[in-house]
C-alpha cells in the first residue's frame, strides 16, 4: 500500500494589501427608493416564474421562487443596515436622543487614541458605524 502524505501546509496570511471599504451615506429617502427598486425588481421575477412554470413545469421554475426568497432577505437587510447606520448618525449629529444601545456602543482603544490625536477625517463616526454593523 502506498503511503500519500496528507497533512496540510501552512496557510499564508495577510498576503494581500488590506482595502479599505468605501462608506456611503444615504438620506432615509435614498434608503426607502433602493428598497421599493429592490422590491420590484424581485417581484418581476414573478413574471419568470409563470412563465417557465407555464413552459417547462420543471425545477427551475421553483428556483425562481427561492431566488426571490434570498434577494427579499438581502434586501430587507440592506435596509435595516442603512436605517441603523442613519439613525446612529442622527444620534452622533445630536439630532435624535440618544438611545441606551447607542451609549454601549464600545469603541476600540486604537480609535480612540487616533481620535484624541486627531488622526481621523470626520467622517470617522459613520466609517465605524457601517464596519460595527
Amino acid at each position: 500500500m502506498n503511503y500519500r502524505f496528507l497533512e496540510l501546509s501552512p496557510r499564508l496570511e495577510e498576503t494581500r494589501d488590506r482595502q479599505v471599504p468605501q462608506t456611503i451615506k444615504f438620506e432615509l429617502d435614498e434608503i426607502k427608493n433602493h428598497f421599493d427598486e429592490d422590491l420590484i425588481a424581485i417581484q418581476s421575477l414573478s413574471n419568470v416564474y409563470q412563465q417557465l412554470d407555464e413552459e417547462r413545469n420543471d425545477a427551475s421554475s421553483e428556483l425562481i421562487l427561492r431566488s426571490q426568497v434570498i434577494l427579499l432577505e438581502s434586501a430587507f437587510d440592506f435596509y435595516l443596515h442603512e436605517l441603523t447606520k442613519f439613525g446612529v448618525n442622527k444620534i452622533f449629529e445630536k439630532s435624535w436622543a440618544p438611545t441606551e444601545k447607542y451609549k454601549r456602543i464600545i469603541l476600540r482603544l486604537e480609535l480612540v487614541e487616533k481620535i484624541i490625536n486627531n488622526e481621523v477625517d470626520e467622517n470617522w463616526f459613520l466609517e465605524y458605524i457601517s464596519q460595527y454593523y
